[in-house]
């Protein structure tokens, strides 16, 4: 159970992974979410360990208090059980990014947010607030960001993987709405430059 009856705060867009690693939290299931309540926006994390039969009822901050918006968690577990956390947000509603933030200790705590790239995206992008795409309703447009974690045997052992959509980066690309890929090699400290992986026509 994750909903609270509690009408000052709210739970929305919850996304779940679970530690199949051999690690000390392993069979944990996290959730990871929006979650406002009186004392402001974050995105947070609620969890269930293996032997209990709920969740948590307090939720551990994953983004800075700072953010006057945050949305779209995602989530995944590396294959020593480090959790990943990333959103969707924007300092001044303005410019908005991909964020990302790890937990070592099995979600009881998160290291300060690190910036996966800028988006340009329809609807919230200052200089495009009145676009959409064909086909979706206006109001459920959004960049549709997910993380994974690679647990091949390969030396690509532990990458992270990020999609998104997008029409930019910084700035409409002239080229409609594409999904965007970057890669980190460390733990999510730094990541690739953004690349388009689909190959449709103009």
């Amino acid at each position: 159970r994750i909903v609270s009856l509690s009408a000052t705060e709210a739970f929305d867009k919850q996304w779940l992974a679970t530690d199949r690693t051999s690690s000390p939290w392993r069979n944990t299931v996290y959730a990871a979410m929006f979650h406002p309540d009186p004392a402001g926006i974050k995105i947070a994390v609620r969890k269930k360990a293996p032997d209990s039969l709920g969740f948590t009822q307090t939720s551990v901050r994953v983004s800075s208090a700072d953010f006057i918006f945050v949305q779209f968690a995602s989530t995944a577990v590396d294959p020593q059980g480090g959790l990943h956390v990333t959103f969707f947000a924007s300092r001044d509603s303005v410019t908005f990014s991909l964020y990302h933030a790890l937990s070592t200790d099995g979600g009881s705590s998160f290291s300060a947010e690190t910036k996966v790239s800028d988006v340009h995206f329809p609807r919230y992008s200052a200089d495009e607030r009145a676009s959409s795409i064909a086909g979706l309703d206006t109001g459920r447009v959004y960049p549709c960001p997910h993380i994974v974690a690679d647990h091949s045997q390969g030396a690509s052992r532990g990458s992270l993987y990020m999609t998104w959509t997008g029409d930019g980066i910084d700035r409409y690309d002239g080229n409609g709405t594409d999904v965007f890929f970057s890669r980190s090699g460390d733990n999510g400290a730094s990541w690739s430059p953004p690349i388009v992986v689909n190959d449709d026509p103009r």
